[in-house]
């Protein structure tokens, strides 16, 4: 359910970015993998999309995230994208600049649909993505 919810924002966050002339690699994962520090080599920014379990005033957030290895209590269920951007810096020897896109869910049951409250703040969150990416490339 709304653990789902970068499945059907990531792709609109693409379509903003390449309709800004930048070329895009979209990756639609369950769970982020340390894989994906690789795919980070050839990158000039990297965004991030996820579902939280936090409640924030808004309802999501967008934020910078820096590299940052946190080997404690490490499992393919902790990974997140400061640990990523940590293991590409390691492997690569640089990252790009990365953003946090997390939208707060409700149900996290199994299912293949949105709960109506996370689709309202997806597109919030999508509205504020697209408001600070002009606001630092564009202004």
């Amino acid at each position: 359910m709304d653990d789902g919810v970068a499945f059907s924002l990531a792709p609109r966050i693409a379509e903003f970015l390449e309709g800004r002339g930048h070329g895009v690699t979209l990756s639609l994962e369950h769970q982020l993998l340390p894989e994906a520090a690789a795919e980070l080599e050839e990158a000039d920014f990297a965004v991030f999309v996820d579902a939280s379990m936090e409640t924030t005033p808004e309802g999501f957030q967008v934020r910078s995230v820096a590299a940052r290895e946190i080997l404690e209590g490490l499992n393919l269920h902790t990974v997140g994208p400061d640990w990523i951007l940590a293991m590409g810096l390691r492997i690569h020897g640089r990252v790009p600049e990365a953003w946090l896109v997390t939208v707060e869910g409700e149900q996290f049951d199994f299912g293949d649909e949105l709960t109506p409250a996370c689709v309202e703040r997806a597109e919030r969150a999508l509205h504020a993505f697209r408001a600070l990416w002009e606001q630092r490339f564009y202004a």
